[in-house]
């Protein structure tokens, strides 16, 4: 009993001291612990959209003040193609976010303004899609409904590519080559001219690296293609020239020609420049474009079916991962339906497989055991 007190003491003794403890603990703590903030909350980042006007001359200045790519969509509210426009392509999240850097409006055409505006720019399509400098000057025309809504950012893409190389005018080499292969798809690429000439005139040292004579002349054809056809097939040629043996210059320059020739009505020299490429550039990047055009013309301009089939099908055969082999197909199918399901049972099958008949196999002749 007095060992079990005396253990029982101890342990009062104990409480008491690691009590005393834990309170000179609290106090200590508190004086040095800062009380607690109040919990934060975290928003989400505003994403930036477009903002549509409805009035041409305030969203002018606003992209003469913010230095900023003018946006005009012509557009009337009865028009199927306009709706398809608005509700296929424009409406698009990705596409509002994405049109949110340039100043944007749309010009309702039956509106005594509007009609004024659509007057000027000489198209009688709608919808009718502009861009326009902070200066105003014109940039890209592109009639009718562009979808899907990627192909209308794929489009407006290279006008900001422009303008983010050269703004108004092109400080360097390097920021006027970027500008020239900007413009080029764009439908004011006859304006790329003056800078392709600047670079031309440039020693060869000082040109950014890659661009070449030929480069700049196959450049120059192609911005010449629909104002100048005759100075455009004089540059090409010069580009096949200087580019002799390079895919990406003698190469392409064939398929500019090719497309030139075609503008003239020349099919037949369209088509031996199609020839041509697919002889001398058989692992070109463009293999698949030069073989899809000789057909079409072999097709459509040089009225021989048989002769486009057999191009199709020794493309389709050759180049099966080729992105153009989709288009092959479609267009096989257009001119033999039996040679397309031909080429599909071709495409079934895998490398060694033997292929199946569909007819039950004959049988066998009975032996003369059976016989008896």
């Amino acid at each position: 009993m007095k060992q079990a007190f005396r253990l029982g003491k101890i342990s009062a003794a104990a409480a008491i001291l690691l009590s005393g403890l834990w309170r000179f603990s609290f106090i200590s703590d508190a004086a040095t612990t800062e009380p607690a903030s109040a919990p934060t909350t975290t928003t989400a980042p505003v994403i930036p959209q477009v903002h549509w006007r409805d009035q041409y001359l305030p969203a002018a200045e606003q992209a003469n003040k913010d230095n900023t790519l003018l946006l005009v969509v012509y557009m009337e509210d009865d028009s199927p193609a306009c709706q398809a426009f608005e509700n296929l392509s424009l409406k698009r999240a990705s596409v509002r976010c994405f049109l949110a850097s340039f100043s944007a409006v749309k010009v309702d055409i039956t509106t005594t303004e509007g009609r004024g505006l659509f007057a000027k720019t000489g198209t009688a399509e709608t919808p009718l899609t502009q861009v326009i400098t902070p200066k105003g000057k014109l940039l890209d025309n592109i009639p009718g409904c562009i979808i899907p809504a990627s192909a209308l950012m794929e489009r407006l893409e290279y006008s900001l590519d422009y303008w983010s190389a050269v703004g108004e005018k092109a400080p360097d080499a390097v920021s006027r080559w970027a500008a020239v292969q900007a413009r080029l798809k764009l439908s004011t690429r006859a304006e790329s001219v003056p800078l392709i000439d600047k670079l031309l005139k440039m020693p060869v040292r000082k040109l950014p690296a890659g661009v070449t004579q030929a480069r700049l002349r196959l450049a120059k054809g192609k911005a010449l293609m629909f104002t100048k056809p005759d100075d455009a097939d004089k540059n090409l040629k010069k580009a096949l020239k200087l580019g002799s043996g390079d895919p990406s210059a003698e190469g392409e320059a064939m398929l500019e020609l090719a497309h030139l020739s075609e503008i003239k009505e020349n099919y037949k020299q369209a088509h031996d420049y199609c020839r041509r490429y697919i002889e001398s550039f058989p692992s070109g990047a463009s293999i698949g474009e030069a073989y899809y055009k000789k057909a079409v013309l072999e097709f459509q301009s040089l009225d021989d079916k048989s002769a486009a089939g057999k191009t199709l099908e020794k493309f389709i055969r050759e180049y099966p991962n080729d992105p153009k082999v989709v288009s092959a197909r479609q267009l096989l199918k257009m001119i033999d339906p039996a040679r397309e399901v031909s080429s599909r049972q071709e495409r079934r099958l895998e490398p060694g497989a033997i292929p199946t008949t569909t007819t039950a196999p004959a049988s066998a002749p009975a032996s003369k055991d059976a016989k008896k």
